[in-house]
């Protein structure tokens, strides 16, 4: 699951920075520039959710919750026999999506492969292959050439694999296939931009060519759906004030980082609440039903790792985690661990809790800080003494 959420804000990232490049830079003829905004958005959108915003500094003063209802000095989980909840469903899917868009992009790669190398009449490229029809001559031959050559000598082709890929990784979200549309016609707009300056008339060139049928959207073709961008973007002019939007796109990059990052949207306010010592408070903090409600919780949610069982691997991983003044659990992390199966096995169980009934002071609701003992202890063996 936590896979998907990884992917949920790669995609609203990505989202953000496709919404600037439509808004502000779609119509720049600062190609070059352009080209790689759209290349490095994927980067970007990948980096943002793995950077962490500074963490609210913990207070003096928190007290470990040791003690057990039953009066253990540990939580003892045993191996449970696995089932496939909703989330391991949903992942299943996703997979499956990821390898049949796989599949149909290799085909697709291979026919393109196949036509790039087949007779017919269109001038193209494809990853250094390039073609021209037979009945070129003069200045028709000479920038058809030239346009082809540009998509070879940058490696256009490899930028449409590369978004190819992305968008199979993330097929349920078109806008991939969107920015990919909009990569093709900033390649087209370089490669017309060295060809428009060897033919007189490059425009009229651009609509004899586009009578015919149109090819694979995988080779670099000559003839492309963008002919009327194409041929607006031949006489516009470098404005003074085109590269000032790459510069005000900053704030909008700070303000997808703040949405998506790991100790924002998805886990804490943007604005840090303090943390408090539980023997400050006058209300405690309460799980839905009490302690002991709270270990058999834990007890029916926790899952033996399959390696740790595998190798008879036991240990008592200590969860510290926050109850936020909306009852909400979040923070969780290890203080003192096992190895890391069993420690994330323990965090995802404490991360995975109900909202608790926060606890109070002065009559207010505030956040707390607990950390928790997790003894992961195989049946009938004795586990590691841990205290």
């Amino acid at each position: 699951m936590e896979t998907l959420i990884f992917l949920l804000k790669v995609n609203i990232v990505f989202a953000v920075l496709l919404g600037a490049y439509y808004l502000a830079f779609r119509k720049s003829p600062l190609f070059a520039a352009n080209r790689a905004w759209l290349l490095l958005m994927p980067v970007v959108a990948f980096m943002v959710p793995l950077v962490r915003l500074p963490a609210s500094v913990p207070m003096a003063g928190t007290m470990d919750l040791l003690s057990f209802s039953d009066g253990s000095s540990g939580f003892v989980t045993e191996r449970t026999t696995s089932h496939l909840g909703m989330g391991d469903v949903v992942f299943a899917i996703y997979v499956a999506g990821v390898l049949i868009s796989l599949l149909v992009l290799a085909i697709r790669y291979v026919r393109a492969w196949r036509f790039s190398r087949s007779p017919h009449g269109e001038a193209l490229s494809f990853f250094g292959h390039i073609v021209l029809p037979a009945d070129l001559n003069g200045d028709e031959q000479r920038s058809l050439a030239a346009h082809e050559q540009v998509h070879a000598r940058k490696g256009h082709s490899y930028d449409v694999l590369y978004y190819e890929l992305l968008a199979a990784a993330s097929w349920w979200n078109p806008l991939w296939r969107l920015a990919l549309s909009y990569l093709r016609t900033v390649h087209e707009l370089q490669a017309d931009a060295v060809a428009s300056t060897l033919h007189p008339d490059y425009g009229r060139l651009l609509l004899s060519r586009a009578l015919g049928i149109p090819v694979s959207s995988l080779v670099n073709s000559f003839r492309s759906p963008n002919l009327k961008t194409r041929i607006a973007m031949l006489n516009i002019t470098t404005s003074r004030y085109a590269k000032l939007k790459y510069a005000l796109s900053i704030p909008l990059l700070a303000l997808a980082f703040v949405a998506v990052s790991p100790r924002a949207a998805f886990d804490l306010p943007l604005v840090q609440e303090p943390v408090y010592d539980l023997s400050k408070l006058g209300v405690q903090p309460e799980f839905p039903g009490g302690m002991a409600a709270m270990y058999e919780y834990l007890a029916s949610t926790i899952q033996y790792p399959d390696g740790a069982l595998k190798e008879n691997v036991q240990g008592k991983v200590f969860v510290q985690f926050v109850v936020g003044s909306d009852g909400k659990v979040r923070d969780a992390e290890v203080r003192r661990g096992v190895r890391k199966d069993l420690d994330d096995e323990a965090v995802r169980a404490i991360s995975t809790m109900p909202d608790w009934k926060p606890g109070q002071m002065n009559g207010k609701a505030v956040a707390t800080r607990f950390t928790v003992p997790i003894d992961f202890k195989l049946k009938g063996e004795d586990g590691p003494d841990e205290d």
